[in-house]
Order: C-alpha cells, then sequence, then structure tokens
C-alpha cells in the first residue's frame, strides 16, 4: 500500500476544520489509554460545554487505495481504550464494504471523497500544501503595534555599536513553537516509592531550543495566523528523540562527572534531574506573535524580535531568529503586490520611486539576493538594486 506526500495538508485542513466549528486541535498527538498503552492520533479535537468535555479522534489516510475494516477496527479499540467520544477516518479513495459494515457497528464516521469535498473542500482532495496564513493554535497579542515597532527601534539604536543600524522592515509575525506534557518518575522517601509529576516544556520550532518551562499548558485559542506565519523547522519528534536519549544517558551514566554531564543535558532541555524515567505524552504544535525588526547597517543585518505577548526581547527568540535568518526573511520580506500602507513611510516613498525591474542581472548582492537592474520613476534612470528589497537596500550606479 503507497502513501502519499500530501497526508501532512489533509491533516492540517481537517484540523483547521474542526478549529473553524469550536474545537481545541492537536495533530500527531501521543495519547496514553487506560490500560497504559500510547495511541498516536493524527487529529484529536476537544470542545467543552462548562459541563463535560466532548473528543474526537481522526484518522487521516492518504492512500492509493479505499481501507479495509482493520482500520477501523483500529480505530475502535482506541476509542474504547483513551475514552474518546467519537471517531472519524478520513481516506481521499473512500472504504471498501466490510469498512463501511465495521464502522456501523462501531459508531465510527468515514468521510470518503464527497464528505472530503462537502467538508474541506474540492482543493483537498487535489492535494498539495494548505494556505499559510489562515487559522492556528496560538498566543494571543496583547502589544500594539506602536508598541512593538518603538521597542525594536530603541534596540537597533545599539545592536551595531556606535551610530546604531537602520530598520529596514518590521511586521507583526507567528513564530512556530512546540509543547510537549513530559511525565517524569522520580522516588522518594526512606522506601524511595516512585511518583510521577508532569511538565509543559515548550520550545521554538526554528532551531529546537527551550523557551521556558511550565507547570500547565499554555492557554491558546484559535487565532488569524495575518499578516505574516512562519513555517517551523524543527520538529517536535525530534525533541521527543533528544529527551528520550538524555534520560536514557543519565541513567546509563556512572560517576560524578558523568551524570553531572547528563544532568546538565536534560536541564538544558528544560528536565530536572535526578529522576528513574521520563515519558511524553502529548505534543502540541502553536505560534507566538512577534514584531520582527530586520535591522542594516552599511552590508550586514540582524533580525530581532519583541514578543506581542510581554512587549520584551526574549534571548532565545533572538537567537532563533539568527539561526534561521534566510527562512524568516523568506516569509516576512514583502513582494511588491504587499507594499502599502503597512509599510514605513521609508519604504513606501523608495519603492515609488521604481517603476519597473528588468531582467538584467550583473552579479550577487552582497546579502545573498541578486541585483537586478531598476529605473526610477523620478526621472527614468538605471540603477541596480537587490532584488530582496525592501529588506536590502544595496544600489549601485548601472
Amino acid at each position: 500500500m503507497r502513501h502519499d506526500g500530501d497526508w501532512r495538508a489533509l491533516e492540517e485542513r481537517v484540523a483547521r476544520y474542526l478549529a473553524a466549528n469550536g474545537y481545541r486541535v492537536q495533530r500527531n498527538v501521543k495519547v496514553v489509554g487506560r490500560m497504559g498503552a500510547p495511541h498516536e492520533i493524527d487529529v484529536l479535537g476537544e470542545r467543552s460545554d462548562g459541563v463535560t468535555t466532548y473528543s474526537v479522534l481522526v484518522e487521516c489516510k492518504w492512500w492509493q487505495s479505499r481501507i479495509e475494516k482493520d482500520v477501523v477496527a483500529k480505530l475502535g479499540m482506541i476509542l474504547l481504550d483513551v475514552g474518546a467520544n467519537k471517531g472519524i477516518i478520513v481516506s481521499k479513495e473512500g472504504s471498501r464494504s466490510g469498512a463501511v459494515a465495521a464502522a456501523r457497528d462501531a459508531g465510527i464516521e468515514l468521510w470518503g471523497p464527497h464528505e472530503i469535498r462537502e467538508r474541506l473542500g474540492a482543493e483537498a482532495l487535489a492535494g498539495g500544501p494548505v494556505a499559510a496564513s489562515e487559522i492556528g493554535e496560538a498566543l494571543a497579542p496583547r502589544i500594539t503595534e506602536e508598541r512593538g515597532r518603538r521597542t525594536i527601534e530603541k534596540a537597533a539604536r545599539g545592536v551595531f555599536g556606535i551610530g546604531g543600524s537602520e530598520l529596514a522592515a518590521a511586521t507583526l509575525a507567528w513564530l512556530p513553537v512546540h509543547e510537549l506534557q513530559v511525565a517524569i518518575t522520580r522516588t522518594s522517601g526512606l522506601r524511595q516509592r516512585p511518583s510521577v509529576t508532569r511538565i509543559w516544556p515548550f520550545y521554538e520550532s526554528l532551531s529546537g531550543r527551550l523557551v521556558q518551562n511550565a507547570d500547565r499548558p499554555l492557554d491558546t485559542t484559535e487565532q488569524s495566523l495575518a499578516p505574516v506565519v512562519v513555517r517551523e523547522l524543527w520538529r517536535p519528534a525530534k525533541t521527543t528523540a533528544a529527551l528520550r536519549k538524555a534520560t536514557d544517558a543519565w541513567k546509563r551514566a556512572t560517576g560524578d562527572t558523568a551524570r553531572a554531564r547528563r544532568a546538565a543535558d536534560l536541564g538544558a532541555l528544560g528536565v530536572a534531574t535526578p529522576l528513574v524515567d521520563l515519558e511524553v505524552e502529548k505534543t502540541r504544535e502553536l505560534y507566538f506573535p512577534f514584531y520582527v525588526g530586520v535591522l542594516m547597517r552599511r552590508d550586514a543585518q540582524q533580525l530581532i524580535g519583541v514578543s506581542a505577548i510581554i512587549g520584551n526581547r526574549i534571548p532565545v527568540m533572538d537567537l532563533a531568529l539568527s539561526a534561521s535568518a534566510q527562512h524568516v526573511l523568506s516569509a516576512i520580506t514583502p513582494s511588491e503586490d504587499r507594499l502599502g500602507p503597512s509599510q514605513p513611510p521609508a519604504e513606501r516613498f523608495a519603492h515609488d520611486q521604481l517603476e519597473h525591474e528588468d531582467a538584467a542581472e550583473p552579479g550577487v548582492c552582497s546579502c545573498g539576493g541578486t541585483l537586478v537592474l531598476r529605473h526610477r520613476r523620478s526621472d527614468g534612470q538605471p540603477f541596480y538594486g537587490c532584488d530582496r528589497f525592501p529588506v536590502c537596500r544595496k544600489t549601485q550606479p548601472a
């Protein structure tokens, strides 16, 4: 049975459909059942009415053949084990008769091509990426754009030393983060009885650094990810693997020096020692709102971010922005048809001077972009400018 690469897009469309209907949504989440067995769920939707919580488990199958009854039976067992209220299987090729009968007996809903088209849209059957800026699980902004820009401008005056730097661009951007629910087993007392505690560390998803540890899940809501969303580079599975590897190394370590080194590895991931064991029970992908500034001085550039929640810079996020500068710039650099009133006056004025770009490419700009031939609207004179304007405003005579 062949699996196509568009299954991620199908999962995301299902998640957005549930979110639009009032569900709190998690994707690719591990849920531990009543019997202690972990289950991987493609999409988990939960909705509370103040009295109880209603949960839906969704399995997404981007397969080239119709699903069989064994897929239904597996989801039915998971529903019983975790105590979920409803199960849905989404399959772009539909289901065989045996699966339909099994789903009817188990109370599981099947979505085939007709249901996918009706609920998720015809584009869901075509596959391909989902539009970047729609909705996502996120923390709501609390800081105004004016305050965020002032903080960036203040920081810009000291970033490159005496004389400061020029603010080439500033925009609200949604930066990717992932949260883990981690169960830690420790022993205590004279009898060394085991006990389990849980923490909820969260990590930026550009380079995988720990942002902060928390004793409860982050309070998030579904947000419109506009105007700019930066996609993740670091998957939660990589952090989970790093935690597992560090825990196993700690358990094997002997001697004070080795233990101290392994404890430091776990500490960098947000886990304190000593411990007996560790398990990542859930993962959740989120977005944090940041005002991202692009600072220029001569041929150097730097990205800085100001949290749109607390109004301050967060060192870890600054490091992540620097480590993934080109990836972030590709998301926040405005194209010509997006330049408008939201751009700083200097950028709008400079852009208005450009009449058109020609295909002539004399060389590579020092920032990594391409120097292209342009003409000023004011007098028609040609000059070479970087194709990554306004992030890079380097020019040279034609």
